[in-house]
């Protein structure tokens, strides 16, 4: 723990110049779920640091190799503001709990909200309806047109559901988290269950 103590305050200089615009950048992000804080500070930090005691030990091939990788971390994490466009995947995802499988996703202002959902219970199960909420300003999205419910799914058994016209303040590539709540039957049982899900993307157009 010494000697990182030490590499901290012999280059704390690399350490603020490398940590603080990843923290400024983070910031924001954080908050639409994206990219954690701490992470991206220490990061910066370390990189920063070495970046220095290379130049300062006259080791510049470490140099030509960590400033390419901190820029790449700094475009990577600049890619949703619009800014550039990587050719990979953000890490965007879809997920439910345990007994259902969120298997693709897509948020449109024209097409709406639409994910397909994948029955991993050991009996079949009958959809009832299904609920939306923006994680960020916490209201309901509300959609003129909602699937044909209800939707019957045996084991394993997937089902594509989409809800159009819906109440979406978010622009084209605006990046937005969305909470679901899918109200269902299983088997034989007559007591309804709500599984929850979330959606973090880009709206699409």
């Amino acid at each position: 723990m010494s000697k990182i103590i030490d590499f901290f305050r012999e280059n704390w200089i690399g350490g603020v110049v490398g940590g603080v615009p990843l923290l400024l950048i983070s910031w924001p992000i954080l908050l639409d779920f994206w990219f954690p804080l701490i992470p991206a500070l220490l990061l910066g930090m370390t990189l920063g640091a070495f970046i220095n005691k290379s130049a300062r030990s006259g080791k510049y091939l470490y140099v030509t190799l960590a400033v390419p990788l901190y820029l790449a971390v700094l475009l990577f994490m600049i890619a949703p503001y619009g800014v550039i466009e990587l050719p990979v995947d953000l890490p965007y995802r879809c997920n439910f709990e345990k007994g259902l499988q969120c298997l693709e996703y897509e948020i449109s202002k024209d097409r709406g909200i639409t994910f397909t959902v994948r029955n991993n219970y050991n009996d079949t199960i009958l959809l009832n309806s299904v609920t939306f909420k923006n994680l960020i300003s916490n209201e309901i999205v509300s959609c003129l047109n909602q699937p044909s419910f209800p939707m019957q799914l045996r084991k394993i058994e997937s089902v594509s559901i989409s809800s159009k016209e819906c109440s979406l303040s978010n622009e084209p590539k605006d990046k937005i988290g969305l909470s679901i709540e899918l109200n269902y039957l299983i088997g034989n049982s007559l007591e309804e269950q709500v599984a929850h899900g979330e959606i973090f993307t880009s709206v699409g157009k």
